[in-house]
């Protein structure tokens, strides 16, 4: 179950239940809650709306708001119910029924996990078969046999295992026949608290100091299953011997009955007891004669003589113990476990831990030695090297104790065939044969994006203007690059992420030498949004209209975020920066603290979209650098990233530490020449005097300082003058790119030694023989750094090569003709299901690892017809349509770092910000109504906290509503509960 479905169910049990006739016109306090979501017939007039990437405090809020909404009903009826919610982003876990999962409540599987990442040995808390057990030795000493199961290392992969034409599947390796307890998918371990002592000298207390006696011819629960320790054990032979069976008969003599073998009935009757340990019976009227021990075929089933108890010699009269089904083990050191035959019961492997019981061993017990076995161990795998694996919604049952199952249960979300709402599309592809698009949604918009362009096709192979749309027309990737009328370029001001065509371009001078007004039109390539910029002439030229000499600058707020514009109105050419501390002018533009370089675009499934290139002078200054000047020029360079915690930036530093004649460059902490050499004029015009190469996630970048000029003065007292540009490139193993390309970046994912970023880096290429740009083929397309994509080739389509990720996504690349690569990427990591269960237990999605549950008690309305009928309440803040915001009141359950409605409204100055709430609000709540939020007369309310408990506090003082209302009234539309009021 997904969050979706969760939060819908919360809100069916809400829909049944709210107070009547209580509209809300126009909102006069908090006290008015819940009432004034109700209309006058009975039905809610108001949306739950949870952040898509909330918290599982925010989910639970909701449930609480929820509850609350639920008790405000006219009816008196009252019933208790519980609902699943999903932990953040609409988390999905697994549950085992009958037995354990893998995962954990806070560790979870992954795909290219092994088995044992997570947990390493289940007990008898996980599985009843694994539970402690008694036995009585030949004294009637009570023993303990502790059970386990150890998981091996077996990995979750993705191919074909030991198939053969059939298209690749996700699948775990489960080895064949393993050589040791511990080369296979588990192993199972009994531990003997007092040892089994084996010892034919007789049944009586021994006097022995351990405590135990002869377990010759016991039961034993091992398991889950009943044995018999054979007295053939370790006679002549290594090899502990145990009897099971499913049904057991005692007859006396002169005693017959009848059993029921595969349908068939058949006759044992007992003739008479004339040893010790020998019995003459019929079988069907055949006469035999077997020992203690023995079987006997009994229609295909192995019928043993268990137990014979000699009554009266002379008589020959006694009671026999017949074991109907039964199964003989043979358990010896360092082989496979054999059956009665003999014969390997392949996929095991056997250790014996105890004296006289290793491979090798002379105390036989028919030397009246004795022998004592304090550990069985177990590895169990596949019986063939055809079935060394467990496919993904398989169940491997073991070969002995057939009650324990594995289960695999595949990826959740799955991105592979058949992926569902939770798993975005990316698609490169061409347009045509000089043109390569990528398509994809942000989950409102669906974009198609010419972003590679060749117009050399059928030459050379050389590549003109790659960063280009289908009519040449340029990308520019770096904050502050110099972008003409319908060429593009990206900006992620405060992480809104936008990709711009300047569609026009209206700026000139006038011959009056007054300043003129102009224009800057832009258009969002993925949403299609419109932005008409104003800016206004900086100086007022030569006054002969030539706009030779003319700029223009100003400002636009777009999302909140200020953009700072410069137009060169000899050229047309436009110039936007973004950062706090960017500044632009007549003379230039200064991008402030940081500089984008490679901006990206955000898909629905939190993967984001860049486009590279090598680009010089993302930075290009010329410094004055003061005697003992700490920054004459300290500049970020942010590169792009979805959640990564790792280096982002690299910091460039130029100043001058007090020594004549010379300036000093550090990047990202590399000195010039990787010493303290510093920059002159002996070596101005050096291509490099300083580079860094930053990593983020599973891309790396390069940056470059050159030292274009410098001047300075023999007078250590006056500034040195230096011209400086900063050059970047992505780098391939120690190499930059000199092809550009798109990196699709995806969202932070865990991994045993912290979190990563996998990304891909799609670089198309030239085909001359076929004139066509190719984004398949034999070109290279990079995934987690330096690794060149491989994959499996499908069965059904050679062309196509598919693999999966560690964060889940399912990737395809195609090299029929000009090729196409698609991945389609969950909106959260993929989490692996795998767990051991009974013969009756199940692995399903839903309910495991990050999964949580809340009370809804509610009075009122059960009829479920009636529920049914009633709209969807609660949604995510990505479902919410615009027909949602006019019509209907919402609320809003997160704050605006988690909630884009709450965001978009503080945008508007309506609440507070996300760095009011980090800096002013701290460990504070939030309750506030908002009159005619997004449409008149429809209002929104927000409950919302600075951490995770903060929205507990405040959904939960919603909750308690009616000991609130005078607070509330009093407070009017905005209160923030104190941790004393809503207890955490």
């Amino acid at each position: 179950m997904n969050v979706k479905d969760s939060i819908k169910k919360v809100g069916a049990v809400a829909a049944s239940t709210l107070m009547v006739g209580m509209t809300m016109g126009a909102a006069q306090s908090l006290s008015e809650f819940p009432g004034m979501f109700v209309g006058d017939d009975g039905a809610p007039t108001a949306q739950v709306v949870v952040g898509s990437q909330g918290a599982v405090s925010d989910v639970v809020g909701a449930v609480n708001v929820a509850a609350a909404l639920g008790q405000a009903t006219i009816q008196t009826s009252e019933q208790t119910e519980t609902v699943d919610v999903e932990t953040s982003g609409g988390s999905v876990g697994w549950s085992a029924s009958d037995g354990q999962t893998l995962d954990t409540r806070n560790d979870n599987l992954y795909f290219g996990d092994t088995i044992d990442t997570v947990r390493q040995t289940l007990t008898e808390e996980h599985l009843d078969m694994l539970a402690t057990t008694e036995f009585q030795d030949a004294a009637g000493n009570d023993q303990d046999v502790e059970h386990f199961l150890y998981t091996q290392g077996q990995q979750i992969k993705f191919g074909t295992a030991s198939e053969s034409n059939v298209d690749p599947f996700l699948y775990v390796d489960n080895p064949a026949n393993p050589s040791s307890v511990t080369g296979g998918l588990y192993k199972l371990q009994a531990n003997f608290g007092e040892g089994l002592l084996l010892d034919p000298s007789g049944t009586e207390d021994d006097g022995d100091s351990d405590g135990n006696d002869d377990v010759l011819g016991e039961e034993i629960d091992m398991f889950g299953q009943t044995f018999t320790i054979s007295s053939d054990s370790f006679t002549g032979n290594d090899q502990l011997i145990l009897y099971g069976s499913s049904e057991e008969y005692d007859l006396e003599t002169g005693e017959s009955t009848e059993i029921d073998v595969d349908g068939e009935t058949h006759t044992l009757e007992v003739r008479a007891v004339t040893a010790s340990d020998t019995v003459a019976f019929y079988v069907d009227g055949s006469l035999q004669e077997k020992t203690e021990g023995q079987t006997v075929n009994v229609g295909g089933t192995d019928v043993r003589i268990d137990d014979v108890i000699l009554t009266n010699s002379q008589n020959s009269e006694g009671l026999v113990t017949f074991s109907i089904g039964s199964e003989e083990y043979r358990l010896e050191d360092g082989q496979p476990v054999q059956d009665s035959d003999g014969d390997d019961i392949e996929g095991t492997y056997v250790k014996l831990t105890g004296d006289g019981v290793e491979s090798g061993s002379t105390e036989t017990l028919n030397n009246n030695n004795k022998v004592e076995v304090s550990s069985v161990e177990i590895g169990v795998g596949a019986d063939d090297s055809d079935n060394n694996y467990v496919e993904s919604g398989g169940t491997f049952e073991d070969p002995i104790f057939t009650e324990l199952r594995f289960h695999l249960g595949g990826l959740a979300p799955d991105a592979g065939e058949g992926a569902g709402d939770q798993v975005g599309e990316v698609m490169f592809d061409n347009d045509g044969d000089e043109t390569v698009t990528v398509d994809f949604t942000d989950g409102d918009n669906d974009a198609t994006i010419e972003w590679w362009y060749d117009d050399a096709t059928g030459g050379d192979g050389a590549v003109d203007d790659a960063l280009a749309d289908s009519d040449d027309h340029s990308i520019m990737v770096y904050e502050g690059a110099s972008v003409a009328e319908d060429e593009y370029f990206f900006s992620d001001a405060g992480d809104f992420d936008h990709m711009w065509e300047v569609t026009g371009v209206d700026a000139s001078d006038s011959d009056s030498g007054t300043a003129e007004e102009g224009t800057v039109d832009l258009q969002d390539v993925v949403t299609g949004a419109n932005v008409e910029v104003e800016v206004t002439e900086t100086g007022t030229g030569d006054g002969n209209d030539d706009s030779d000499d003319t700029f223009f600058t100003g400002t636009e707020v777009i999302d909140g975020q200020t953009y700072k514009f410069r137009v060169d109105g000899g050229t047309d050419e436009v110039q936007v920066v973004w950062d706090a501390g960017s500044s632009v002018s007549e003379s230039g533009y200064d991008v402030g603290n940081m500089a984008s370089v490679y901006p990206a675009v955000d898909t629905d499934s939190g993967a984001s979209i860049a486009l590279h290139d090598d680009v010089d002078e993302v930075i290009d200054a010329d410094v004055a650098v003061a005697e003992n000047d700490a920054r004459a020029l300290d500049k970020e360079l942010v590169f792009p990233s979805t959640e990564s915690t790792g280096t982002q930036t690299a910091q460039v530093v130029i100043y001058d530490d007090g020594t004549a004649d010379q300036v000093d460059i550090n990047v990202g902490g590399t000195w010039y020449n990787d010493t303290s050499t510093a920059a002159t004029d002996s070596n101005e015009g050096e291509d490099v005097v300083s580079e860094t190469v930053v990593d983020v996630g599973a891309l790396s970048y390069r940056v470059s300082v050159n030292l274009d000029d410098h001047s300075d003065d023999t007078d250590s007292t006056t500034s040195d003058e230096a011209a400086f540009s900063v050059d970047v490139a992505p780098e391939n193993s120690g190499s930059e790119l000199t092809s550009s390309g798109a990196m699709v970046i995806e969202p932070e994912h865990e991994t045993g030694s912290g979190d990563a970023e996998a990304a891909y880096n799609v670089v198309p290429g030239v085909d001359d023989s076929d004139d066509w740009v190719e984004v398949g083929g034999s070109q290279a397309i990079l995934w987690d750094r330096a690794s060149t994509f491989g994959g499996t080739t499908l069965d059904s389509d050679d062309s196509v090569t598919a693999d999966y990720d560690v964060y889940g996504a399912h990737v395809m690349k195609d090299d029929e003709d000009q090729g196409s690569f698609t991945l389609h990427v969950p909106n959260q990591q993929a989490v692996a299901g795998a767990a051991f269960t009974g013969s009756g237990g199940e692995l399903s999605m839903g309910g495991g690892s990050g999964t949580g549950s809340g009370e809804v008690t509610y009075t009122g309305v059960t009829n479920e017809d009636i529920r049914g009928a009633l709209p969807d309440l609660a949604k995510t803040d990505d479902q919410v349509t615009s027909s949602d915001r006019q019509n209907s009141h919402l609320i809003l359950v997160g704050g605006p770092a988690v909630n884009t409605l709450v965001s978009d409204l503080a945008d508007d100055g309506e609440t507070w910000t996300t760095d009011q709430w980090r800096n002013e609000h701290v460990d504070e709540a939030l309750l506030q109504v908002v009159e005619d939020a997004f449409a008149d007369g429809q209002h929104a309310m927000i409950v919302a906290g600075h951490s995770a408990d903060d929205t507990r506090a405040a959904a939960r003082y919603v909750s308690e509503w009616r000991s609130h209302q005078d607070t509330l009234a009093d407070a009017g539309m905005q209160y923030s509960p104190s941790s004393q009021e809503a207890p955490r």
